[in-house]
């Protein structure tokens, strides 16, 4: 049976599609072009079946769309390209990625339920701690974080994290029979830093049945010494805990402290302008990376490909005009960006007038030398006012003072990414067991 949609089947292949994928036997109908169709649900081709648009493989359109739906192939059907056995990965690799504890069945790790510390702290400022609700650390309100910064980990994450780290059990600390002691431990800075992600140890701690009793909030500065999440509970609990909070801490803060040394140094130059961090990240880490940054005093720069409308010369040099097809298409397509900013990188000042011409938001200066933006800032300014001006590419500490002199608006960068990590110290001692209250406490 065919379903009726106005589609109008061309006669002929459009390039680079195969004879086969053309059905003589239907009739055309409607009057849109075929591969003008965008091919967004796969699921039905996955399984072998013919798409529902003219006859087309759905393969086809995937090429240009990519797969936004892919369930078909994990579920040990033969994958739609060369028939491989999409299967064949899972055996090797065993499953890393466990669902069950964020749907509120017993964690992998301790029969522990996964949602005991969701009901006493809430997936990281979600409903709980939200509405009012006394935080596990102290009984201070966890709403004055939430409005700050927002549901930035949901608690199946950090489940995954703590079941990579914990596997099966703790062998150490089973042969030494100390699992169910009752202890304290302390994440202490060893090194002045800005502080990010200390929400999300107290929340791993409270998933693992302890209770913090004491959390600083990220983007907090601190001096060496200074004790920055503490908690209480089973030793076990609080050993699950260590090496994860450790090394998320260590990276966070190492990021924010950077971003918060880059802001501070840029703004006795220049107080107007920001700091804006990329996502030239490893994959994965992008959470982790713009909360650090934003605990520094930096802004999302772009946060995914659909986000923003950025045009790089990688994308110009797929037109055949240039300069002249972007700024025929821009203007074709403008009333589609009501809500958006169009942004045009470019190499040169020649460049910057052309995307200025093109009808560029804003220019993107890609490693571009101070003392040549300081030239071209003013120039560009007088011809078009309301352009805004950014400088990319190279942006460091050592010279991000010399970048915010020379007028532009903000500064993208990557490089407080990459550094060494802050120093973070652990204390683990024998403690009273943790008293806790019916309310906001881990039980």
């Amino acid at each position: 049976m065919y379903i009726p949609i106005a589609i109008e089947r061309r006669r002929t292949p459009p390039d680079g599609c195969p004879a086969a994928a053309m059905r003589p036997d239907r009739p055309p109908t409607g009057t849109e072009t075929m591969d003008e169709t965008p091919v967004f649900f796969a699921a039905g081709p996955s399984q072998g079946k013919k798409a529902l648009f003219g006859g087309q493989q759905a393969a086809a359109g995937c090429a240009a769309w990519g797969p936004f739906f892919a369930a078909g192939p994990s579920q040990g059907k033969k994958a739609p390209f060369g028939g491989q056995q999409a299967a064949a990965g899972c055996a090797a690799w065993g499953p890393f990625f466990a669902a069950g504890p964020s749907q509120g069945k017993k964690a992998l790790f301790g029969g522990q339920q996964a949602a005991a510390g969701c009901a006493a702290w809430g997936p990281f400022f979600a409903a709980g701690p939200s509405q009012g609700k006394k935080a596990p650390f102290g009984g201070q309100q966890a709403a004055a974080g939430c409005a700050a910064w927002g549901p930035f980990f949901e608690t199946s994450m950090l489940d995954a994290w703590l079941a990579e780290d914990i596997g099966l059990f703790d062998l150490t600390s089973t042969l030494l029979e100390i699992g169910t002691k009752p202890a304290r431990i302390a994440w202490v800075a060893r090194q002045a830093m800005t502080l990010a992600c200390t929400e999300e140890v107290a929340r791993m701690v409270a998933l693992r049945g302890g209770c913090a009793t004491d959390c600083l909030p990220s983007g907090r500065c601190v001096e060496a010494g200074t004790e920055i999440v503490a908690a209480q509970g089973a030793a076990q609990a609080l050993l699950d805990c260590w090496k994860v909070g450790q090394n998320l801490l260590e990276y966070a803060c190492g990021v924010a402290t950077r971003t918060r040394a880059m802001a501070d140094a840029a703004a006795r130059v220049n107080p107007d302008v920001c700091i804006l961090t990329t996502r030239k990240h490893p994959p994965g880490l992008r959470r982790v990376a713009q909360k650090a940054a934003l605990a520094g005093g930096a802004f999302p720069h772009r946060l995914g490909l659909s986000e923003t409308v950025l045009v790089f010369p990688q994308h110009r040099a797929l037109l055949p005009g240039g300069w002249k097809d972007l700024r025929q298409i821009l203007a074709r397509r403008r009333r589609h960006l009501v809500e958006k900013k169009i942004v045009i990188e470019a190499n040169s000042y020649e460049d910057a007038r052309e995307a200025a011409r093109c009808g560029a938001d804003v220019v993107q200066f890609d490693k571009v030398e101070p003392e040549r933006l300081a030239q071209w800032c003013p120039r560009l300014r007088a011809e078009w006012p309301h352009l805004g001006l950014l400088a990319a590419g190279g942006i460091r500490a050592d010279n991000a003072a010399a970048y915010a002199a020379t007028g532009v608006d903000a500064l993208v960068t990557s490089s407080l990414y990459f550094g060494p990590p802050a120093d973070i110290g652990v204390r683990i001692e024998r403690d009273p067991p943790c008293k806790t209250t019916t309310e906001g406490r881990s039980p």
